[in-house]
């Protein structure tokens, strides 16, 4: 089993190395869109806050599901300056897991990132 772990690790780190020697690197928009993104506090007690780093021009529209699957907060913002905050408050909402749908509107063309927070 050791063996085939390290196979496997070994092909891993061969592939990345060609990959990137060749120049071939993720598109760089798969990179920071997610990483723009800051939640915090998280976990929460129910009110937190979303900061939106860069995006400037771009619609958002933050969408907030419950462990059910149903919408329980949906709001949209331009985004005007390079760093955005959105403030969120679920209080009057049970303790889980939430699962955050942001979508990037500019100029028709369309990006979507999830994340997750989690309510105390």
């Amino acid at each position: 089993m050791k063996k085939i772990l390290f196979f496997i690790f070994m092909v891993a780190i061969f592939l990345a190395t060609t990959m990137r020697a060749q120049g071939s690197n993720p598109p760089s928009s798969a990179i920071s869109a997610d990483s723009i993104i800051f939640i915090y506090p998280n976990p929460s007690h129910g009110a937190f806050t979303i900061t939106f780093d860069g995006r400037v021009g771009q619609t958002v529209t933050v969408s907030i599901y419950n462990s059910l699957g149903t919408k329980i907060y949906e709001s949209s913002k331009l985004i005007t300056e390079i760093i955005t905050d959105v403030n969120v408050n679920l209080q009057p909402n049970p303790p889980g897991m939430y699962c955050i749908h942001f979508f990037f509107l500019k100029d028709n063309k369309k990006e979507m990132v999830n994340k997750k927070i989690i309510i105390n």
